[in-house]
């Protein structure tokens, strides 16, 4: 897997720090049971260039269903939450 793009927003990379943990269990706690979701990076997207950054990234790497996205033609953008696993 290559390296991140260079996002505007805050990108915490998988470790042990309470940073990481804290964003992995906030990320997962509604969807998944605890301590399953450990995503290689989360990324708080800044602006419509880190959703672009980031949907370019996941398809170069093969990541998720993100190759069949309509970017940038059909998908209304707003900041998000993205993580890479």
């Amino acid at each position: 897997m290559s390296a991140l793009p260079n996002f505007s927003g805050k990108v915490y990379l998988r470790d042990d720090s309470i940073d990481y943990k804290a964003h992995a269990y906030q990320y997962a706690y509604t969807s998944e049971p605890e301590g399953t979701m450990a995503p290689a990076a989360i990324v708080y997207v800044a602006d419509d260039e880190d959703i672009k950054l980031a949907i370019e990234y996941a398809r170069a790497n093969n990541l998720g269903s993100v190759r069949d996205c309509p970017w940038p033609t059909q998908m209304k953008t707003s900041p998000a939450l993205t993580s890479f696993a």
